[in-house]
């Protein structure tokens, strides 16, 4: 709930893109990676790599201006495990059950094996490596300052990479907080869902049998904000809601009473963050925003899919399910044919 509870800043923070300068260690709680592996096995999250070498000007620009501003610092510091790691370092470093050294040590500008592997052998300074805690790994070449870093981590740490291309979700979020006046806000945004609380949805279908659609959300993550602003708006994807479904937006820690399936469910915890019964029962074993459960026109759940999705992607699962096209066809050959 802590990490909620951070996350939720992002929505009333403003970013000061000011030339901060804070000389090292500076605001980012970096660790060796050693360090990181160890608490990843007690607590798994994501690793912030930070590929450094000590001739490199943008690293150390990096880490007097975008490591410098406080809320990127206590961003990575909360969601990620920090570490810099120098490319041209000699040391002997014990990482994923494996000895890692230098590929030279007489010469200078010798890079480490680990380097080499961490960044696929495109060594380009600096770079951030992001280490996600089942083994994949994504390596970001270049200077980010902090408007260019901000989506990114978002984009890992919130897990949005499982289900959307970065350019995608980095366009939507830019709209998401953008304000009208902006130039480039070019998404269509005049859509309208009609959204209804989950009993209303059970009672419209017992007299109109349509399938139901929940989208169970977390408010304090950024992805929902981006999703709610340009995916949810998007007329096309508003039509394909409106026409076949009766589309439930439920937000995790709501206090309404739900009767579904023979049972109640209710939210027995008193805090901004406490989970509602009914959105475990989504979710299923594993806990994870937005999570979106497709109910047939009977009332039985029949799909369940997890994270964010663009407003072309969700628009064409909408339609899969909706036109129940996944009774007689592959997805992918759907898939392919609605692109």
């Amino acid at each position: 709930m802590k990490k909620l509870a951070t996350l939720f800043l992002v929505l009333s923070i403003s970013l000061k893109i000011s030339a901060q300068v804070i000389e090292e260690p500076g605001l980012v709680k970096w660790y060796t990676i050693e360090q990181a592996e160890e608490l990843n096995k007690k607590q798994p999250r994501p690793m912030y790599i930070d590929m450094y070498t000590d001739w490199c000007g943008w690293c150390t620009h990096m880490m007097k201006t975008t490591f410098a501003n406080q809320y990127i610092a206590n961003y990575i510091n909360t969601n990620f495990y920090p570490v810099r790691f120098d490319a041209e370092g000699k040391d002997t470093v014990f990482f994923q059950g494996k000895k890692w050294v230098s590929q030279d040590t007489s010469r200078k500008e010798s890079k480490h094996e680990l380097a080499v592997y961490l960044m696929d052998g495109r060594m380009s300074f600096p770079t951030i490596v992001y280490l996600m805690p089942d083994g994949s790994k994504t390596a970001i070449p270049g200077y980010k300052n902090v408007k260019e870093q901000e989506p990114l981590l978002y984009y890992f740490a919130e897990e949005v990479h499982k289900t959307a291309e970065y350019t995608d979700f980095e366009k939507n979020f830019v709209m998401s907080f953008a304000t009208d006046t902006m130039p480039g806000r070019i998404v269509q945004t005049s859509g309208k869902v009609n959204w209804l609380t989950m009993n209303e949805a059970l009672e419209a279908q017992k007299k109109n049998p349509k399938k139901i659609y929940v989208d169970v959300f977390g408010s304090m993550y950024v992805k929902t904000r981006v999703m709610d602003s340009t995916t949810y708006t998007n007329p096309k994807v508003a039509e394909t809601l409106n026409t076949y479904f009766y589309p439930v937006h439920f937000n995790a820690a709501s206090q309404e009473k739900v009767s579904f399936g023979g049972k109640e469910f209710v939210n027995r915890g008193t805090g901004p963050f406490s989970l509602h019964e009914f959105a475990a029962f989504v979710m299923g074993k594993q806990i994870a925003f937005s999570s979106m459960l497709f109910i047939d026109e009977t009332g039985k759940p029949f799909n369940k899919i997890d994270g964010y999705f663009s407003p072309q992607r969700l628009n064409t699962i909408l339609k899969f399910f909706g036109t129940d096209a996944y009774k007689t066809k592959p997805w992918d050959e759907f898939a392919k044919e609605n692109q």
